[in-house]
């Protein structure tokens, strides 16, 4: 049955609120069990839709759906989303795990514990929002839609404009089916086009995505929820800044059994992101069929540390697996950085672990690549870029100080059993860097690749089980000074990672009532008083003082420094005394927030 939304009082002006409406439309839907709520050709202001089991919201040709500007007009969920960084949040607000509805989710169309449940149809959902609705919180910035643990899902047809945030967030949902959509947020902080926090059995199909943010998304925040068994077939994407198919950095459960299909991806940083940030496993992903049109990094594979849920075991969890992934049929037009900023890449491939977590198991096949050349030779011969190690507090965006990277193509480091097979690599301006940079890889295979304007074929290092076929181009091995240089960062790199090893701990143990005070201020201390110091967000090096005897201090090299957090323990003294903060070298916070974990 149809429930036309003009007989429960909706009015298509533009002007008048319809969320009355839209409810009355669906509870009589609900009750009666189940059919149409359809929305005629017009214009209809609202705050939420809520959906309930078995009722599908119908907006024919000409309809628009036009969320409110009033946020008081937005229901949350009631199971909010699990994000919440450990490293800024834990310390801050030691949130539990059972935590209820820690971030609520207001939407503009929305269901929660339904089944049968979706969007469909040749009409409008228009948010209406974009980056200067941010800081007006009267207006706010909700999401487009969300579908919360909901199952039998089916989102198909509709045009989605101006989202507040996210324009489709489906949280712990099974089976569902997403095609025909045409996506354009690109002007709205967060646009995401189609994001997933877990999901099991999902196929998206024949869309276009014009985001502001990422394409298509695949995250997991809870351990019990994670992505298996999703297919990504037939779309067009667009990400103005990010990537348009990115699987992780959100990482507290497994992600299984993913293929991305005939797809066409253009004028983004990312193609094809994959960032594993915690100790679960990314396992089994077919990429195939893929053309990529100004994309500055095609492929972007990265194994670190970073804690994204309250959920996550530690504000630093161990690293998982990734492995069995294969991408084929797929060229690519690479470009320069595109909208320049801190965290903006260098143009080529990356495939980078840490050192004690290697990915494995890649294969490349019939792939094309045409890149941007024009390395140096001072690039051809860098080795003493460090490794990404995740500082406590930073978002894992790599290489921020990485910089232009030794490849022309692919830079690779911490892997095993890598195989490239039939790749045409061609740089239109001539480079003086080897096609593949390969450093600390167990199998690597280079067959059938060809190599055009570039400076050689291969640079390796500390690179075993080497097979190259049907391959031309020269083999570079490190020079005597090259070697040293690239252990020196290394060395740098593994004092960073028990540096920063040492404050997570201190992070973790941190339990109980705080005082909260300024640095520069201080803190008075009584007597025979010991405790844990942590400072949620510092930049650079400085030094913490009990009157004037320093008891800690975080002097790091210029390649690790960035926000992050510290903590340390304070020995007790025998007399009252004072901590304080010193800035040091490069601190661009001369008076942060300290917190004092007494015992």
């Amino acid at each position: 049955m149809r429930y036309n939304i003009l007989d429960f009082g909706g009015v298509s002006d533009g002007v008048t609120d319809n969320t009355l409406a839209f409810e009355r439309a669906v509870s009589a839907c609900f009750k009666d069990g189940g059919g149409y709520v359809t929305v005629p050709a017009g214009k209809y202001v609202t705050g939420t839709v809520e959906l309930k089991s078995n009722v599908y919201l119908e907006l024919l040709p000409g309809a628009e759906l036009l969320g409110s500007m009033d946020f008081s007009k937005y229901k949350p969920t009631k199971r909010g989303c699990a994000w919440g960084a450990r490293a800024a949040m834990l310390v801050n607000d030691k949130m539990s795990p059972d935590a209820s509805n820690v971030n609520p989710c207001k939407a503009l169309v929305m269901a929660e514990d339904a089944h049968h449940v979706g969007i469909i149809g040749q009409g409008i959902l228009d948010g209406r929002r974009d980056n200067s609705c941010a800081n007006n919180p009267d207006v706010g910035m909700p999401y487009l839609v969300v579908f919360s643990h909901c199952e039998d899902v089916l989102l198909r047809d509709v045009t989605m404009y101006r989202p507040g945030s996210f324009t489709n967030y489906l949280l712990g949902c099974k089976r569902v089916t997403i095609s025909g959509l045409h996506i354009n947020s690109v002007g709205t902080a967060c646009g995401d086009g189609i994001d997933f926090d877990g999901g099991e059995d999902v196929t998206i199909s024949d869309c276009i995505i014009d985001a502001g943010d990422d394409g298509i998304g695949l995250k997991c925040l809870t351990p019990s929820e994670p992505c298996v068994r999703f297919t990504i077939t037939n779309c067009t994407i667009r990400s103005e800044l990010w990537g348009c198919i990115r699987i992780g950095p959100e990482s507290t459960s497994h992600f299984k059994n993913i293929t991305v299909s005939n797809c066409v991806f253009y004028d983004s940083n990312d193609g094809i992101k994959l960032q594993l940030c915690e100790e679960y496993n990314f396992e089994d992903f077919t990429f195939t069929g893929i053309t990529m049109n100004n994309v500055t990094r095609p492929f972007f594979i990265t194994v670190s540390h970073y804690p994204f849920s309250i959920y996550s075991s530690s504000s630093r969890p161990d690293c998982g697996h990734l492995r069995r992934m294969n991408f084929s049929n797929i060229t690519a037009l690479l470009t320069e950085r595109r909208n320049v900023n801190l965290y903006t890449p260098y143009s080529g491939c990356f495939l980078y672990s840490l050192p004690k977590f290697p990915m494995e198991d890649i294969s490349f096949d019939n792939i094309r690549l045409t890149c941007l050349g024009g390395g140096t030779k001072e690039m051809a011969n860098k080795t003493d870029q460090h490794d990404i190690l995740d500082y406590v507090g930073l978002y894992p965006e790599s290489c921020l100080s990485f910089k232009e990277p030794p490849a022309a193509a692919f830079t690779i480091r911490n892997a095993k059993n890598i195989r490239f097979s039939h790749v045409d690599i061609s740089c239109i301006d001539s480079d003086e860097r080897c096609a593949f940079a390969v450093e600390e890889v167990d199998g690597l295979t280079l067959h059938g690749v060809s190599v055009k304007n570039a400076g050689g074929l291969l640079r390796k290092h500390n690179c075993e089980n080497l097979s190259v076929e049907y391959s031309r181009g020269e083999i570079v091995e490190f020079t005597p000074e090259q070697k040293e240089k690239y252990n020196i960062a290394r060395k740098e790199g593994r004092d960073m990672d028990e540096k920063i090893r040492s404050i997570t701990s201190i992070i973790d143990s941190v339990n109980g009532e705080y005082v909260e005070f300024l640095g520069s201020e201080g803190l008075e201390i009584p007597a025979n008083t010991k405790g844990k110091v942590v400072i949620p967000l510092v930049d650079g090096c400085f030094a913490l003082c009990l009157d004037n005897e320093k008891i800690a201090e975080y002097v790091v090299p210029k390649d690790y420094r960035t926000k992050t957090a510290f903590a340390c323990i304070m020995p007790k003294r025998e007399e009252d005394t004072t901590l304080r903060f010193i800035p040091l070298e490069d601190c661009t916070m001369q008076n942060p927030k300290i917190l004092f974990y007494k015992g």
